[in-house]
């Protein structure tokens, strides 16, 4: 059990998850995304928590991701996303749940501040889960700072920070962004792009890691995502 501020909350142990395909399932690669039929269902959403809470997308569109042999193996990152987040805000009706969308460039057109996730606020992540197709920065740092000043301007509400990056950054002193990023006071979920995420976030307490590979099954992606939506809700039986 892990307290933030005054929310008492079940913090799942960190794990690093590569989830393989079963034999003959198509795969995607960057530049050439496949969908397929068997994409694992998305589990059940449960119920909103009972206190406010508050998720920040920190997304690297840098060109070790985005380029034709970039490190989004399967080439649907903002789809799955996406996907996971229009799950979750269909099972969402206390607006107590606020979604963020932050690049790590800056400035960044395609930021979207913490939304509601009603039609209308998903209407808007929509909107944000995007690149404009030019190679972007692989700093952590600014994006970081924008997420802990977002937290701050939230204090009432438990914060989970969702990193999709592939962890090639080019951070002045990235080990000193690592450290910020593990002391952040909240749940951090580092969806590792391609790259086996750094071990010190795989050993670190609130951090949950999942790596995905040009061996992980289509939807992948969007599982990393709703397991980190569901930090703060309250888990049920359908």
């Amino acid at each position: 059990m892990t307290t933030h501020g005054f929310h008492s909350v079940d913090v799942r142990r960190p794990r690093l998850i590569d989830i393989h395909p079963p034999t003959g399932t198509p795969q995607g690669r960057a530049g050439n995304p496949r969908v397929s039929k068997a994409s694992p269902t998305l589990g059940h959403p449960g119920k909103c928590p009972e206190d406010p809470a508050l998720y920040m997308f920190l997304t690297d569109d840098s060109a070790s991701i985005t380029g034709m042999a970039g490190n989004d193996p399967l080439a649907r990152r903002y789809d799955e996303a996406r996907r996971a987040i229009e799950h979750i805000g269909r099972a969402c009706d206390c607006g107590k749940e606020l979604v963020s969308v932050i690049h790590f460039d800056y400035p960044a057109q395609w930021d979207v501040p913490p939304q509601r996730l009603y039609p209308r606020g998903v209407r808007r992540l929509r909107s944000g889960l995007r690149s404009d197709g030019l190679p972007g920065s692989s700093d952590l740092g600014p994006a970081l700072d924008k997420a802990e000043r977002l937290a701050r301007q939230h204090p009432e509400a438990a914060a989970t920070l969702v990193v999709m990056t592939d962890f090639f950054l080019t951070d002045r002193d990235s080990r000193a962004v690592l450290d910020q990023l593990i002391s952040f006071d909240g749940h951090v979920h580092a969806v590792s792009l391609g790259a086996e995420p750094p071990a010190l976030l795989q050993q670190a307490d609130h951090v949950t890691t999942s790596m995905i590979t040009t061996r992980s099954e289509p939807g992948a992606t969007a599982q990393a995502v709703f397991d980190a939506l569901m930090t703060y809700r309250q888990c049920t039986t359908p």
